[in-house]
Order: C-alpha cells, then sequence, then structure tokens
C-alpha cells in the first residue's frame, strides 16, 4: 500500500509543468504634495511635503524606492512684531449628550483658543478644538412586543396578518394576536398588512412594560375608488370620545346618535358610523361613499359629556385621526396637547374636499376649541361652481387648494 502511494505522487510530479517565478516589479516616488501650511506666523517656522512609494508600489522582491519621503523647509522667517503673544488653549468644556442610550453613540467636547487668544500677530493654537468620544457602548436591551391587529369597521380581529417591526416581521393568529422577541429599545414604527386591507403603521415606544393599546394597530379594509374612511383611537382618558362628520346635506351630521344619512336631490351620498367605542382606546369610525366632487365633508372629534360636566381633557388623550382612500394611508394627525383651555371639547381635526374620483384632498384643521364646527364650514357648491371646480381639480391631477377655515 505505502509502495503504491509512492509511485502515484512520483507519477503525479513528474506531469506537473512549472510556472516561471513572478517578475520583480521596482517601486517608485508619486508627485510630492503640496507644502502645509507653516506652523508659525512669525519668527521661522517649518513647512514639509511628502510623496509615497506608490508608483508603482514594491512587488515580487523588487526594489524600494531611493530617497527621501518628507522635505521640510524653514518659512515665515521674518521677525515677530514687538509685543506678539501666541494663542492658548483653554480649558475643556463639558462633553455633549450622548447621541445613543445604548449600542454605542457618540459625544464631542470644545475648547476655545483664548487662555490667551492670540494677538499682535501671535501664533494660533496649534492642534484640535473639537474632541470625539465613544459612548453608552453596553448592548441595548431587547423586549418582547405584543399586540392586536383589527378590523376598523368593527373591532374584530384580523388572523394571518403581516407585522413587522424594527425588522423582525410575524403573522397574527386566529385571535389576531401578534408576538415579536428581541426588539430593541426606543420608538419604532410598526407596520402591519393583510389581504384585502390598506396597509397601516404607527410609532411605538418599545420599553418593558408598553401601555395597554399602544401596540394594538387597526387596519382599514379597502373600499371603492370614490370612496373615503375615517378612523379615530386614543388612550384611557378620556373613556368616550366620539368622532363627527359634518357633510352639506340638511339633517346628515354623521355621529353616535345619527349612524347613517344619505346625500339629497341627486347625490348617491352615503355615510355610515361603522362601530362607536365607548370605554377607551376606539375605533370610531366612518365611512363615505360617493361623495360630491366640490363639497366640504366636516371632520372633527368631541368629548363626551354629561350636561355640563367634560369627562376629561384632550391634553391626556392620545387622540388621533387616521384618513384613508381606497387602499392607502393619506394622513395621520395627532391631537395638539397645548394651546387651548384644557375644558375645551371639540377638536377639529380637517375638512375633506372630494375631488377627481378616487383622490382625497383635504385641508388640515387640527385645532381644539370651545364649540363644535359651524354648519355653515360643510358647504355645498352649486351645479355650475361644482362643474367649474370639479373640472379644474380634474385637469390639474386632482390637487385641491388648501383653503383657510374661518369659524
Amino acid at each position: 500500500m505505502a509502495t503504491n502511494v509512492s509511485s502515484t505522487k512520483a507519477s503525479t510530479t513528474d506531469s506537473t509543468t512549472t510556472s516561471p517565478p513572478p517578475t520583480p516589479v521596482d517601486g517608485d516616488w508619486s508627485r510630492w504634495s503640496r507644502w502645509n501650511e507653516c506652523d508659525q506666523p512669525c519668527g521661522g517656522g517649518d513647512q514639509t511635503r511628502v510623496r509615497q512609494c506608490d508608483n508603482p508600489r514594491p512587488q515580487n522582491g523588487g526594489r524600494s524606492c531611493s530617497g527621501e519621503d518628507k522635505l521640510t523647509k524653514r518659512c515665515n522667517t521674518q521677525p515677530c512684531p514687538p509685543g506678539a503673544i501666541n494663542g492658548g488653549w483653554g480649558n475643556w468644556g463639558r462633553w455633549t449628550q450622548c447621541s445613543k442610550t445604548c449600542g454605542g453613540g457618540h459625544q464631542v467636547r470644545e475648547r476655545l483658543c483664548n487662555n490667551p487668544p492670540p494677538s499682535n500677530g501671535g501664533m494660533n493654537c496649534l492642534g484640535d478644538n473639537v474632541n470625539k468620544s465613544e459612548c453608552e457602548m453596553q448592548l441595548c436591551p431587547l423586549y418582547v412586543v405584543k399586540g392586536t391587529v383589527k378590523d376598523a369597521t368593527d373591532n374584530n380581529p384580523i388572523k394571518e396578518a403581516s407585522v413587522t417591526l424594527a425588522g423582525h416581521t410575524t403573522l397574527t393568529d386566529d385571535k389576531g394576536e401578534y408576538l415579536l422577541r428581541n426588539i430593541p429599545g426606543g420608538t419604532k414604527t410598526l407596520v402591519a398588512s393583510a389581504s384585502k386591507y390598506a396597509i397601516n403603521s404607527r410609532r411605538i415606544l418599545v420599553q418593558s412594560s408598553i401601555p395597554k393599546g399602544a401596540s394594538d394597530i387597526l387596519l382599514s379594509p379597502i373600499i371603492a375608488k370614490d370612496a373615503f374612511r375615517v378612523v379615530l383611537t386614543w388612550g384611557d382618558d378620556p373613556v368616550d370620545l366620539d368622532l363627527y362628520v359634518l357633510t352639506p346635506y340638511r339633517g346628515c351630521r354623521i355621529y353616535y346618535n345619527n349612524l347613517r344619512c344619505k346625500g339629497s336631490g341627486d347625490s348617491k351620498f352615503e355615510g355610515d358610523l361603522d362601530v362607536d367605542d365607548v370605554d377607551g382606546f376606539g375605533p370610531e369610525t366612518i365611512t363615505l361613499r360617493e361623495p360630491y366632487c366640490g363639497d366640504k365633508y366636516v371632520v372633527y372629534v368631541g368629548i363626551f359629556s354629561s350636561g355640563a360636566d367634560p369627562k376629561g381633557s384632550f391634553t391626556t388623550s392620545q387622540a388621533r385621526v387616521q384618513l384613508f382612500n381606497s387602499t392607502t394611508l393619506v394622513e395621520t394627525v395627532q391631537v395638539p396637547v397645548s394651546g387651548y383651555d384644557r375644558l375645551w371639547q371639540f377638536w377639529h381635526v380637517l375638512n375633506i374636499e372630494p375631488g377627481k374620483k378616487g383622490n382625497v384632498p383635504y385641508t388640515l384643521v387640527n385645532k381644539v376649541r370651545s364649540g363644535a364646527p359651524a354648519r355653515s364650514v360643510a358647504n355645498q357648491m352649486s351645479i355650475s361652481d361644482r362643474a367649474r371646480a370639479c373640472r379644474v381639480k380634474a385637469d390639474s391631477g386632482g390637487s385641491s387648494d388648501s383653503d383657510s377655515d374661518d369659524e
């Protein structure tokens, strides 16, 4: 056996062609760099220039470049004026806050050339005035995030919805619930999608304890191209918020006490309050179908009250309204938390002014006020004005001018 191995090796060696050794390449100098700035303004300083042995670099045993790679010469040899004072560095300032709380960030500190400042032709300080350092290098804690994906029109759970957060994706179970592990802390964007629903997203703060409802997300079923949908959600204080849509048709205000209304005359408009929540978090959802081009539909939110007693304030509500067209989330509006009396009970969110088919032009208002929007805000155009306005909107791609709102 040993003999056979030896003869095989000998045979292999005899049949192998030997490659010639690589050709040596001698190194040569690149061009000299420019002279750097003189290190003294007067009294004699130095400036230098350099070159590299890389044109080409020595290879395969070739010779390196011969000669110097650095030249120095004197500069600014004129005498310094009498009384010249060179600058000196002051103390370093405080470090800035670290750019991250974990996972590796950076912070900087600065110093000034003011101890003393240069004067009478004296030299500026040498060195850097900014110092940068790494900080918070410890690994970020990882958390478990769980929540529920629900239908915005009936508040029922959606199974097999896709949920993505911080690069992690999972599907909801039969109860519409999802669970994601190893999610880094901090503010992240939660995205959910499902067949026959518009994609939705929301920002959540990932931490050890996430408030109830903060990681839930609603999906709007896809609707007709000439329809749109408004969805209200909030926290647990106040317990009950109410969504309203004021239409241009007499007696047609959609809310908890008037769940459905229709347009008048030749209008095919229909609006429905799909779901009314009375115990916190929402949703409250209104779907509007076949709105007339040129009409205005006023979206606002009220705090449910008993007589003159308001049941909470918008300042603590965490309320938000989302506007959808047939397949897309068009806008998300968060309630203001300041700039108004905390007892004011109405939040005028936006005005929807339909343009060409499938488009949802709107004017953002986003103001909390003491009273509900006046009926006159929801205007209905005349036939001639409607024809002119809708022709202009259709010709311009369905965009709408931002009209001011004077209530």
